[in-house]
């Protein structure tokens, strides 16, 4: 059997997944490719050491004029894929999402004979969600599709609101590669100074909701002055976010370490006693698998799909409202104030994302579709 799966670009945290999925196939006497979209795309500021890859890939021609002219850079062209699918002539393809490359797969489904698996994310209270217009678009490809990979449960539920069928919804966990990030877990953790460290670890973008924690961490120091928050991320909202902490007079409590890569991540992490996940919306939110693996006492926004999976409320971290700045500010005192809590709700974290949402667990999701196994 031959599987082509087709993304829009070589994210760092989907690698090691495709290195897994690869030689998993490999074992099983399958063949396996993948074909990006592109290199990358304007925006983003990752680094990939491609020498580490085991997986047969490939990468799509953008189309320039294009997406200068009509589309944003961050949309893919899919430039020659119709070319790429007749010359690899694929059993079964994997396409990410309902991006052009699912559309192009729909009609060219008409004139090849290949199953197509359609794996995405969208949640039901995505704004995508609620357009009449994609919904319709995406019932009609979704008509050509023989499976679903979904992130977690709630993008299954999605799946579902588009009328798939039950039976042909499969879970590939969202996840990273969780064996680097629990390593984190098990190095002591430094002194810091005397001080407790927060940690917010993303996108600097309104979305992310980074000025709703500048409030809380205005509310926090009217009372401590024993913390620190630690922003790692870079975005369009870094400017105006730190004018608001130099008004605030929070320069010595809100500290902006900018991007940083996989690599350099260890050394923020290993010091963290809360990590803030506050986003107004994400369909996932791979850093609270990274933060979890790494044994941090999260406190996860209900807006992100990942809560769902992902926290076990009290137990495994807390799943926050922080738009309710009052009882999200009670809670942070609460856990600053009780180490035992932090380190028991971290070390759980960890267990449990090591044991139900590691690699190999997502790789089985993609072989169950596959009907490998």
């Amino acid at each position: 059997m031959k599987v082509l799966l087709i993304t829009n670009i070589p994210n760092p945290y989907r690698l090691p997944l495709f290195n897994k999925l690869g030689k998993a196939l490999d074992t099983r006497g399958h063949q396996f490719k993948v074909l990006f979209g592109a290199e990358t795309y304007a925006g983003r500021n990752h680094k990939n050491d491609y020498s580490n890859l085991s997986f047969d890939y490939s990468f799509l021609r953008q189309k320039s004029w294009l997406v200068k002219k009509l589309v944003k850079p961050s949309v893919q062209t899919y430039s020659g894929l119709s070319s790429q699918v007749r010359k690899v002539r694929p059993d079964k393809i994997i396409v990410i999402g309902y991006s052009l490359a699912t559309i192009k797969l729909w009609l060219l489904s008409f004139f090849m004979k290949f199953e197509l698996i359609i794996w995405g994310g969208t949640i039901p209270t995505s704004p995508e969600a609620r357009s009449k217009k994609r919904r319709f678009i995406r019932k009609i490809l979704i008509s050509r599709a023989s499976a679903f990979l979904a992130y977690g449960t709630e993008a299954a539920n999605y799946f579902e609101n588009l009328g798939c069928a039950r039976e042909k919804i499969f879970y590939a966990f969202n996840t990273v590669d969780v064996e680097f990030f629990s390593r984190i877990a098990q190095e002591p953790k430094p002194q810091n100074q005397g001080l407790l460290h927060l940690t917010y670890l993303g996108y600097l973008s309104q979305r992310k909701g980074v000025h709703v924690l500048i409030e809380i961490m205005e509310q926090i120091a009217r009372t401590r002055n024993d913390f620190v928050l630690d922003i790692l991320g870079s975005g369009d909202e870094q400017a105006s976010l730190e004018k608001l902490v130099a008004q605030k007079g929070l320069a010595d409590r809100v500290v902006f370490h900018g991007f940083r890569q996989k690599s350099e991540l260890p050394a923020y992490l290993v010091k963290s006693d809360l990590f803030l996940f506050q986003t107004t919306f994400d369909i996932w939110g791979l850093v609270l698998n990274e933060a979890m693996a790494a044994g941090i006492c999260c406190l996860s926004s209900k807006n992100a799909g990942a809560t769902t999976d992902l926290i076990e409320h009290g137990k495994s971290g807390f799943v926050v409202d922080f738009q309710e700045i009052t009882q999200t500010t009670a809670l942070i005192h609460e856990l600053l104030d009780d180490r035992e809590k932090r380190t028991v709700t971290g070390r759980n974290a960890s267990e449990r994302i090591i044991r139900n949402f590691n690699l190999d667990i997502a790789v089985d999701g993609f072989l169950q579709c596959l009907n490998t196994k």
